[in-house]
């Protein structure tokens, strides 16, 4: 008997495979090929051709191309001439129902529940909006990933071409791609360059797209968006009023292949980005969604056990890593300065935190000056060591608020006694303070809070002498990424010890000259509890509003420092450090404020005063995106 339709089997290799001649495992849900490349890997129905079939009875009067009517999406750029312009170009999409040649790059699937998810999720042309002309949307639509490619890259073209800027999509996805190299690589390296190098292929005009990647085309624009939204107008005049046609591409590209994504580095590196450019023009909530969504794809991949880079191959380990750790610290940075939740908290993950830190790539490195009297360190080095630096202030914070509430709540003079942190907690406390004053000891110079001192005698100077060669820019953003960071914490550490109502912070060993003898934990008391009459008079301790003066001194030298490391920094580079650098200027400066308000008769509340308009001057100049957009809101 005739037959009603072509026979159809799944093809003996995928898409890409296939395409690449290559011999292809058949793995699912990834083969190996497409697994080593992070590409997605996809299985299309492929119609089986044996030669011309013989006519018959039940299908004379058909073409060669026996079947059903097959319906695909093919853009279709019409020339148009204006008496105010000289052309315009106006995409029409039309629905064609002529079957395909035979040597279509384009695979035909029939309706399936990922197809329908697709085709719902295609971003519908506005209102007025070009290609909302002639826009043609057939039923039972099969859609191929290079229409739905079309759809958003001509989208973000003449949404770019409706600015009037002399410098073309492509030309300016290049200017972005650049700048974040040049200027916030150093502070994330979490993509590798070739393979956006591709995604800029991708974007080049009239080229043969028989390959549409929509996940490196979303991380490629993802990538532009924070470049463009980051970088001051000084570097790049384009980038603010592009940031939001990038950024908008690469969530209507996500969208599409997000149900059957594959998660990689690429995946939370797209959503990671994402988040910086809402973090970038204030947007606070949609940037902790968005880092939620990227740390719950790295949950999902258990970037936290090392047990899981085993099958990944070197390129892919190395960024999941720095991705994990650049995770973990936008974890512990929203927590601390934007109140939210811990989500990769060291107890929160069942199996800890066992992943190492990552290694160089290769040509990332930036080439040493040959008039350098000292060794450059590699990019990683700094990246690592701010990795030292959150793990530390967090664990501090951590045992902080475990001591805390162990105490909080009681109000039994005798049960609190009983309660209280015994000495060898103290001076475990003492121990993990310690580390993090000493995090970035072992720092290189062009890293430290004077990039200028050299430890070595060979190498110092006195100040007539100075000619050392700047350093690179990537040295000088992550000194300022460490270094603010460290002055921040600070602050946080002596407020989170403040903040508390129990005893035991009059006993702590982080100011041991203010300690009473009989709990000092170096003592030798023979006793590992403190004092019973501390406890029997805590109600006479100092509160947060009566604060010590050795602690609100210790706050202005905090200040102190943190201006001295802006002082010798410049405002090109502050800018660059994003609006996390922002924040963190921000909580040194509002806390000096608190000292002059609330202690107005300390002697130190006159010193605090000196900062009073200098940090607002400060943040004044940082041009802050975000606190623009809350005042606005306010």
């Amino acid at each position: 008997m005739p037959r009603d339709r072509p026979l159809q089997r799944l093809t003996q290799a995928c898409d890409y495979c296939r395409t690449r001649k290559i011999k292809c495992d058949l793995r699912r849900p990834s083969c190996a090929n497409c697994e080593n490349r992070s590409l997605l890997c996809h299985f299309s129905i492929q119609q089986r051709k044996r030669g011309p079939r013989p006519a018959s009875d039940g299908n004379k009067g058909k073409g060669a191309h026996d079947g059903p009517d097959r319906t695909i999406l093919t853009p279709q750029l019409d020339t148009h001439f204006s008496s105010s312009q000289n052309h315009r170009h106006r995409l029409s999409y039309a629905a064609l129902t002529s079957p395909l040649p035979s040597n279509s790059s384009h695979v035909i699937q029939h309706p399936s529940p990922a197809n329908s998810a697709i085709a719902a999720a295609i971003p519908m042309p506005s209102q007025g909006s070009p290609l909302s002309q002639d826009f043609v949307w057939p039923q039972h639509l099969h859609i191929t990933s290079a229409a739905l490619f079309a759809v958003i890259y001509h989208e973000l073209e003449t949404e770019v071409g409706s600015l009037g800027l002399d410098i073309s999509m492509p030309s300016l996805a290049r200017c972005c791609v650049n700048h974040f190299f040049d200027c916030l690589y150093p502070l994330m390296p979490i993509v590798y360059r070739p393979k956006i190098e591709l995604g800029l292929c991708l974007l080049q005009p009239g080229i043969e797209r028989r390959e549409i990647d929509l996940q490196v085309f979303t991380l490629t624009v993802a990538l532009c968006a924070i470049a463009a939204a980051i970088i001051p107008s000084t570097i790049f005049s384009e980038g603010s009023l592009i940031a939001d046609k990038f950024y908008r591409a690469s969530k209507r590209s996500l969208e599409l292949y997000r149900e059957t994504e594959q998660p990689t580095s690429s995946s939370i590196a797209i959503r990671y980005f994402q988040s910086g450019y809402t973090h970038s023009v204030g947007q606070p909530r949609t940037t902790w969604d968005e880092l939620e969504s990227a740390i719950a794809l790295a949950q999902d991949m258990r970037l936290h056990e090392e047990t899981s880079y085993a099958r990944m191959d070197e390129v892919e380990s190395q960024l999941c890593r720095r991705i994990f750790w650049v995770l973990f610290t936008g974890d512990k940075s929203a927590g601390i300065l934007g109140k939210h939740h811990i989500t990769l908290g060291r107890y929160l993950l069942e199996s800890g935190i066992t992943v190492q830190y990552s290694k160089s790539l290769e040509g990332e490195d930036p080439i040493a000056p040959q008039d350098s009297a000292e060794s450059v360190p590699r990019l990683i080095t700094g990246f690592n060591l701010n990795q030292d630096l959150w793990r530390a202030a967090y664990l501090v914070l951590l045992e902080t608020d475990t001591l805390r509430d162990r105490c909080r709540g009681l109000e039994d003079a005798e049960n609190r006694a009983s309660r209280m942190p015994t000495l060898a907690e103290l001076s475990h406390l003492s121990d993990l303070y310690t580390a993090f004053e000493t995090s970035l000891g072992n720092a290189p110079t062009c890293l430290r809070a004077n990039p200028t001192l050299s430890l070595s005698p060979a190498t110092f100077y006195f100040g007539q002498e100075n000619n050392i060669p700047p350093f690179s820019r990537a040295f000088a953003l992550q000194r300022i990424n460490l270094q603010v960071s460290y002055q921040c914490l600070r602050l946080v550490i002596v407020q989170a010890m403040t903040a508390s109502i129990t005893p035991w912070h009059t006993v702590s060993p982080f100011w041991p000259t203010f300690l009473p003898l009989n709990v000092s934990p170096g003592s030798g008391s023979g006793s590992d509890q403190p004092d019973p009459a501390l406890a029997h008079g805590m109600s006479e301790l100092p509160t947060r509003g009566r604060e010590s003066s050795a602690l609100l001194l210790q706050k202005v030298r905090i200040a102190e420092d943190m201006l001295y490391i802006l002082h010798t920094s410049s405002l090109e580079n502050l800018r660059l450090n994003g609006e996390s650098c922002v924040e963190k200027i921000r909580l040194v400066g509002a806390a000096m404020l608190e000292v002059i308000d609330h202690h107005a008769d300390s002697l130190v509340a006159g010193i605090a005063s000196r900062f009073k308009e200098l940090y607002p001057h400060i943040l004044a100049h940082l041009r802050s995106k975000a606190s623009d957009s809350l005042a606005s809101h306010a």
